[in-house]
């Protein structure tokens, strides 16, 4: 099912405890990146370069962001999200060197911190709830 096909409702059976566990472990995972991004913030956003596991945060965000789209909001786009999340940033990076005459400045990074957060806080949640509800899918 790529990109978030639906199938009719009552045709997928309720999950067994092994999905429930994998979902509940991909919500605490979610969460507790979310909380790492929280506490260093001031390390993503002030300084000159970044760790790794920002890019690879930023990285799975960014792929998986269609499916937050079709899933929460129920609009099936396609890669539009993507293609528009790449403009903005590349907006931001003209906007930092001109501003800052660097690539990584203050309003690159607080557009990529928050666009994490909201990822994953709400992917977490979702987690959280479909492992708690049963939910099928």
């Amino acid at each position: 099912m790529p990109l978030g096909d639906f199938v009719q409702p009552g045709t997928i059976s309720k999950p067994l405890k092994i999905g429930r566990a994998g979902r509940l472990l991909f919500g605490v995972g979610a969460l507790y990146y979310f909380a790492w991004l929280i506490i260093g913030r001031e390390s993503l956003i002030h300084s000159n370069g970044v760790e790794v596991g920002w890019w690879i945060g930023a990285f799975f965000a960014l792929y998986y962001l269609p499916d937050l789209f079709v899933v929460g909001l129920s609009r099936p786009w396609g890669r539009w999200p993507q293609a528009v999340a790449l403009l903005i940033a590349t907006g931001l990076l003209v906007a930092d060197f001109w501003a800052y005459g660097s690539g990584w400045a203050p309003p690159l990074a607080w557009a990529i911190f928050t666009f994490m957060a909201f990822f994953y806080g709400l992917i977490g949640l979702a987690f959280l709830l479909a492992a708690f509800l049963a939910v099928p899918g």
